[in-house]
């Protein structure tokens, strides 16, 4: 019996967060437990917020 039922994982995209949603998504398949990767995005601009 596995001891994970859902594994969740932050991502902001960085080169070591996408090793953490990696290692999230093994762990996740080894356990068969539901896999939740979660990403906040912050605008740095006006313009990028202009384009949302």
């Amino acid at each position: 019996m596995s001891s994970y039922r859902t594994v969740v994982v932050g991502t902001d995209g960085s080169a070591p967060s996408l090793l953490a949603v990696s290692r999230a998504a093994e762990v996740a398949r080894d356990s068969t437990a539901r896999l939740v990767i979660v990403c906040a995005y912050y605008p740095s601009s006006t313009r990028e917020v202009e384009e949302a």
